[in-house]
């Protein structure tokens, strides 16, 4: 069995064993077999994720925990329309709890959508616009997306909220023909139905490659 450790800072880039020791926030991931195991964000110390694959044994993989610490215990893995979804669950003082969210990410092993099952119930989707390019010879456009350009689509209680990032063009929109028609010329290739993933919180898996 091979294992190999991964460290990486706040903001998703890998760093050294020796840098991540140098800081007070960090992610450390453990990987087996070329898959992740568990993932701990220090922060404050510690949040510890355990990933429980199908071809392992839920009891057995449990009974390595310590029973006095709390973890989250992703499981239940699923490959739909070719993007990895993971739901999470609280496991304390050795019982494992209800569902408390679903991930689903795409092949670069970013969360495309989340939902939280806990009260109130929220969902957010993220579109990213990284590497895309823009071409508009009427508005004179000419341009490729950068890192970190997304926009954000949170639902809370049935209500919808579109948060465009500030390198894309700040704004913030409840009304999605508001936010369609100030933004179409620098999206054309979000279609109507990319459109009405990202508009609905369901369904939570996108059935197009995004």
């Amino acid at each position: 069995m091979s294992t190999y450790k991964e460290f990486k800072n706040t903001d998703g880039i890998l760093i050294t064993p020796q840098q991540a020791s140098q800081l007070d926030d960090y992610r450390e991931n453990a990987f087996e077999n070329n898959r992740i195991k568990s993932s701990i964000l220090y922060w404050d110390k510690e949040v510890e994720i355990i990933y429980i694959y199908p071809d392992e044994d839920l009891n057995t993989e449990l009974s390595k925990l310590d029973n006095n610490l709390t973890y989250t215990i992703a499981k239940d893995l699923e490959i739909i329309n070719g993007y990895t979804v993971w739901r999470f669950y609280e496991y304390k003082n050795g019982v494992l709890g209800l569902l408390i969210s679903i991930r689903v990410l795409n092949s670069n092993n970013k969360c495309v959508a989340y939902k939280s099952e806990e009260d109130p119930i929220r969902i957010r989707k993220v579109y990213y616009l990284e590497g895309k390019h823009v071409v508009n010879v009427e508005e004179e456009l000419d341009f490729v997306y950068e890192e970190d350009d997304e926009i954000f689509f949170d639902f809370e209680n049935g209500n919808l909220t579109i948060n465009v990032s500030h390198n894309v063009a700040e704004g913030n929109f409840t009304n999605i023909n508001l936010f369609y028609g100030t933004y179409y010329e620098r999206l054309p290739f979000m279609t109507p139905e990319i459109l009405a993933y990202f508009t609905n919180p369901e369904p939570l898996v996108p059935p197009m490659q995004l």
